[in-house]
Order: C-alpha cells, then structure tokens, then sequence
C-alpha cells in the first residue's frame, strides 16, 4: 500500500480511531445518605496499633505492587510485533477474527459512524475492534487501543512519549499532523500507528493487503 493511499486512510478513520465506538460510561456514585451502623470496639494499646499498621501496609505494599504488574499485563513470552498485551492476554492481528475478540471478552458488534464498518468496543472505550465484511465473511480492518495499561510489543504505551516510541521503533515510514501527529511504521501485512496529543494517545494496528 503506498504512502498517500496510507495517509488518506489514516486521517479519514483516526478521528473514529480516537473516540473509540462508545460513548464513555459512567460508574453510579455510591448513596451519601446510606446508613451505617458504628459498632463498639475495644480501642488496643499504642503497641498493638503500630504493629497492625506496619503489617497492614506491607500487606498493602505487596497487593499494590501484584496489581499494577497485573495492571501493565507484563508476560515472560517474547512477543512479535503484530501483538500487544492487554488484561493479562496477547493479542494479535494476524489470529483470526474470532479469536482475538474472543480473548478481548468482546460482546456483540454494531455498526459505527462508517458506511459498512462494525465496532466492537471492549472496556470504557478501552480497546476498538473494528471490522468490514468482505465477499460475506467478516474480516478484521483495525484495532486501537486507548487503554494505559496495554503494552506494544516493544513496551510502549499510551502516555509514552514521541522520544520513547522513535527509541523503540526508529525513524516511522510516515509522519503526517492531521489536527494531531501520526507517527506509521509498517510491517509485512499490517502498519502500527501512533497518534499523539503531547504524548501516545491511542495505538491503532491497521490491516494492509
């Protein structure tokens, strides 16, 4: 695919691409008003309370640090460029369609604001799988990710900066600002594109054939 047929994509879907396929969810607040009940206690000597607190925040050190390892989705297997981690699992542009909204946990597609392109939104607008059908079979055409805690395949992110994503994959085959900076690398059969607002802003991994 040459350039300018690359650029003219690009900056017809990344206003998509940003916005994901969902509106942002709100999480209901908990009711001020609820009651509690204070129950009585035995209030423990100056000993017993510094011996709880420093076991209570070793406890709390060690969960928060389990956590955030989940969190970035950081695994010991080597992964190739067409993949990134996310919630603990690879996935992959080049596994079929099925198996990679499987391991995303996607629920059912809808038609987005493209004429023919369905979107399936995973997380708060997370992660975007957008499709296209092709001679009847639903074919996979893009995935951006906007969630902070995936990581590309050379430990990028969104929040990453533009110095850090050049150090991690050189010089891009293209670079173009369309309202925000494009930075593209391609590879054989799929392009990764970088798009920034200061910093990564959202990742998106395009299919070329």
């Amino acid at each position: 695919m040459k350039k300018t047929t690359l650029t003219i994509l690009f900056a017809s879907v990344m206003m998509l691409a940003l916005i994901g396929c969902g509106t942002k969810k709100v999480e209901a607040a908990s009711d001020p008003w609820e009651e509690t009940t204070v129950a009585e206690e035995k209030v423990p000597d100056a000993s017993e309370t510094t011996s709880a607190k420093t076991e209570e925040s070793q406890t709390v050190d060690s969960q928060t640090e389990a956590a955030e390892t989940e969190a970035i989705g950081e695994t010991p297997v080597a992964l190739s460029d067409d993949s990134f981690a996310y919630n603990g699992k690879i996935i992959s542009v080049k596994d079929d369609l099925q198996t990679i909204l499987d391991n995303l946990g996607a629920g059912e597609g809808r038609p987005s604001d493209q004429e023919g392109v369905i979107c399936y939104d995973i997380g708060t607008d997370a992660v975007s799988v957008f499709t296209k059908e092709t001679d009847g079979k639903e074919e996979l055409t893009q995935i951006t990710v906007h969630d902070k805690t995936a990581r590309t395949a050379k430990g990028v992110g969104v929040g990453s900066t533009e110095d850090e994503v050049r150090n991690a994959y050189g010089e891009p085959n293209d670079e173009v600002v369309e309202g925000a900076k494009l930075l593209t690398y391609e590879f054989e059969g799929y392009s990764i594109l970088f798009a920034f607002n200061d910093n990564v802003a959202a990742i998106s991994y395009f299919i070329s054939k």
